[in-house]
C-alpha cells in the first residue's frame, strides 16, 4: 500500500482495491476519515459530513459522483483533490464541489505529480473519470488587475466604501418595486373585502345554479379569505420593506461581513468563520449567446455550511468566450457544469468580478465559480 501526505496532518493510503483518507491529532492518534473500495460506495466519518454538507449516514453512493478532480487554485496557491457531485446531491448541499485534500504548493510544481497521483487512484478506485485542471502557463505572469468599481449586479451596485472596504447599495427600485405591489394588494383587498360585505347585508338572493360552486352561498365568505389573505401580503411586505438590508459592507480590515439597514445591522459574518466565497450561475447557451437566468454569491464557513450573501434573479444576456480554432476562425466554448477556481484571469461578467473583489478584500481568499446548465 502507498502512503502519501497531505495538509491538515492528512494521510492517503491506497492500492489496487482500496483508498483511505486518515488524519493524525496532536496526541498522535490517527482517525479513518474516507473509507473507498473498487466498486462500493464512499464511507466517511461525522466530521467530514458535517464540514462537507454530506449526507450524515456516512455513505456515499457512487451514483451521486460524477467525477474525481485534481486542479490548482491560484487564489490560496495549493493544489486541491476532490469530486464533482451530481445535481440532485448538489441542489440539497447548494455546491457540487466537494475538497477531499489540499496540498499548499506556492511553487506550483511541487505536488503536482502527489495529488495527481492520489487522484487518479481514487479516480480507478471509484471507477469514475478523472478531470485534472492543469495550472495555465500565462499565468505565471503577473495577474491582470480585476475591473473597476462601481460594478453593476442586478440590483446591487458594488462600491469601493474606504481603505480594503467594499459596500454593495441596493438600487432604489426594488423599494419601488415592493411598494408598488403592497399598494397593489392593499387595493384587492379593500374591493374583496367591499363586495364580500355587500353580498352579506344585500336583500337579493343569491343565484342557485351555478358552475364555480355547487353552493353560491359561501362566496362572500371566500371572498372574506382571499381578503385576509392579501392583507397577511401586505404585512409580509411591509415587514421585508422596513427589515431587508439595504446595504452589505465588506469589511477587510476588520475582516466581516455585514448586512445594514440604513445604520443599522441586521446580520454579521466575521472573517475568521469563513474559508471560501463561493459564484454560482444557472445558465444556457445557445449559438453565441449565453443567457444567464440565476446568479448569487455564496459565503462557505468552516462548519461547511454556506451563506447567500445576495440573489441576482434578473434574466440576461451575454457574449460568449470563444477560443480561436486551427483554421482562424472563432468557436463557441462548450459549456457544462462545473466547479472552477475563478481567476482575473478569466473572461469575468459582472457578479464573477465581484465574487473576486469580496475574495480578495477578505484576505485572498479562494474564490469558486460553481455554473450549473439550465
Amino acid at each position: 500500500m502507498t502512503r502519501i501526505s497531505a495538509a491538515e496532518n492528512h494521510t492517503i493510503d491506497m492500492d489496487f482495491e482500496r483508498w483511505q483518507l486518515n488524519q493524525q491529532d496532536e496526541e498522535g492518534n490517527i482517525t479513518l476519515v474516507i473509507d473507498a473500495k473498487r466498486g462500493e460506495p464512499i464511507h466517511y466519518n461525522n466530521n467530514f459530513a458535517v464540514t462537507r454538507h454530506l449526507p450524515v449516514g456516512g455513505e456515499l453512493p457512487l451514483e451521486y459522483i460524477q467525477q474525481v478532480v485534481v486542479g490548482w487554485s491560484y487564489e490560496d496557491e495549493a493544489w486541491h483533490l476532490g469530486l464533482l457531485l451530481m445535481r440532485d446531491l448538489a441542489d440539497a448541499r447548494k455546491s457540487r464541489w466537494c475538497e477531499v485534500a489540499r496540498w499548499p504548493d506556492p511553487d506550483l510544481d511541487l505536488f503536482t505529480d502527489i495529488s495527481k497521483a492520489a487522484g487518479q487512484s481514487l479516480s480507478q478506485i471509484l471507477g469514475k473519470p478523472l478531470n485534472c485542471v492543469s495550472p495555465r502557463p500565462e499565468n505565471k505572469r503577473e495577474a491582470p488587475s480585476l475591473p473597476e468599481l462601481p460594478l453593476e449586479v442586478g440590483i446591487w451596485t458594488l462600491t469601493q466604501a474606504g481603505d480594503n472596504q467594499l459596500e454593495f447599495i441596493r438600487a432604489r427600485k426594488w423599494a419601488y418595486a415592493q411598494t408598488s405591489r403592497l399598494v397593489w394588494y392593499i387595493f384587492w383587498a379593500m374591493i374583496y373585502l367591499l363586495l364580500s360585505l355587500m353580498t352579506l347585508n344585500s336583500s337579493l338572493a343569491l343565484p342557485n345554479a351555478g358552475t364555480m360552486l355547487p353552493n353560491p352561498q359561501y362566496l362572500p365568505y371566500i371572498g372574506l379569505a382571499t381578503a385576509a389573505l392579501l392583507v397577511g401580503m401586505v404585512f409580509y411586505l411591509l415587514y421585508r420593506l422596513l427589515t431587508t438590508p439595504n446595504r452589505i459592507l465588506i469589511d477587510g480590515e476588520a475582516h466581516r461581513v455585514v448586512g445594514c439597514r440604513g445604520q443599522k445591522e441586521r446580520w454579521e459574518k466575521t472573517g475568521n468563520n469563513l474559508c471560501d466565497v463561493y459564484v454560482t450561475q444557472v445558465v444556457k447557451d445557445k449559438r453565441d449567446k449565453r443567457t444567464v437566468y440565476h446568479g448569487e454569491i455564496n459565503l462557505r464557513q468552516t462548519s461547511g455550511e454556506f451563506y447567500c450573501l445576495f440573489q441576482n434573479a434578473d434574466r440576461e444576456e451575454e457574449n460568449l468566450p470563444v477560443d480561436e480554432a486551427a483554421d482562424g476562425k472563432k468557436k463557441t466554448v462548450e459549456s457544462e457544469d462545473m466547479i472552477s477556481a475563478l481567476t482575473a484571469w478569466d473572461d469575468l461578467n459582472n457578479l464573477q468580478s465581484a465574487g473576486l473583489h469580496i475574495a480578495k478584500t477578505l484576505g485572498d481568499m479562494p474564490c469558486w465559480y460553481d455554473r450549473r446548465n439550465q
